[in-house]
């Protein structure tokens, strides 16, 4: 899995934004987590896939344990 790093912090709404950094890239597609934390703790966590000329689309993604614990340390990280 690809680290993330922090995209936006909105102090006013109090949220946060992360993604992949950098996404992953194939031939004509790329891929990449996006982290957002919302006021009244809000998380989610999804998985996009963007093809060249298109729209970005929702993915599955697997989430195993090491994974999860990477995205919290790089979420703590990109707080620091």
């Amino acid at each position: 899995m690809e680290p993330i790093g922090l995209v936006e912090a909105d102090a006013d709404r109090c949220s946060i934004q992360l993604r992949s950094s950098p996404p992953q890239k194939g031939e004509d597609e790329t891929s990449y987590y996006e982290l957002m934390v919302r006021r009244g703790g809000d998380i989610t966590l999804s998985r996009y896939s963007k093809k060249s000329g298109q729209l970005r689309q929702i993915i599955p993604a697997n989430v195993t344990r090491e994974v999860l614990t990477r995205l919290a340390d790089d979420f703590i990280a990109a707080l620091e």
